[in-house]
């Protein structure tokens, strides 16, 4: 998990990844033509969208490619319709025991190819942080990506934008069956709220506790040691 935070304490981020709701609106994807049926057919089955409030002020999108199909998602593009105004963390997390996934924040949003016909402007886009085909979107994995919303924009704002289409998560697919490609935008809600969230394991969180408590030992110790 990479996090972009002014000021993070192990309580702050335990209260952070611990506050995860019961549910997530789902939504899946409609390929970008031109594109080849069958390549359409493969990522609209299988590619979703789950939409979050991890937090107060915050939105989580979590890509995944559910499988079977041979896919790599190579690039995540987000149109917010001016409802988020920064990043906040980015992670990973695959069902298959291969930690390949690893994306980074472009500085420069990248543009989906023929998006921009489709009315779809990238505020935000992630990109494999290695060889794309290496460390993207595979079957079986997943991206979840956390933003800070807009203070003048709500959650249910934004999720009003994602069912109108205002807003839109986009994806570009490679290996789509071998050799296909394609793009693909966030559509129709296949759910209102009655998707299980996965929550952070009590290990993972159990574990930066204790790094926090280290870290504040040691410094207090260092504080305490006499001088010479």
């Amino acid at each position: 998990m990479r996090c972009i935070l002014k000021s993070v304490t192990a309580v702050s981020l335990l209260v952070l990844l611990s506050a995860v709701p019961a549910s997530a609106e789902l939504y899946g994807f409609k390929a970008v033509e031109p594109i080849d049926p069958a390549v359409a057919a493969v990522g609209e089955s299988q590619l979703t969208l789950e939409v979050t409030e991890p937090a107060a002020g915050r939105a989580q999108f979590v890509i995944r490619n559910n499988g079977p199909a041979p896919s790599v998602v190579t690039l995540v593009a987000i149109d917010d319709n001016q409802m988020m105004r920064g990043v906040v963390c980015i992670s990973d997390r695959d069902t298959d025991g291969d930690a390949g996934v690893d994306f980074a924040f472009d500085t420069r949003p990248r543009q989906l190819p023929g998006a921009n016909a489709e009315g779809f402007s990238t505020k935000f886009s992630a990109s494999p942080d290695g060889s794309p085909m290496d460390v993207g979107i595979s079957p079986g994995e997943s991206l979840s990506l956390v933003f800070a919303m807009d203070r003048n924009a709500s959650f249910e704002d934004l999720i009003a934008a994602l069912d109108s289409g205002l807003a839109r998560a986009g994806l570009f697919v490679q290996g789509v069956l071998e050799n296909g490609e394609g793009v693909f935008l966030s559509a129709t809600r296949i759910t209102n709220g009655d998707v299980p969230v996965v929550p952070v394991p009590g290990s993972v969180l159990l574990g930066m506790i204790g790094v926090g408590a280290v870290g504040l030992l040691q410094r207090r110790r260092m504080n305490q040691q006499p001088e010479a």
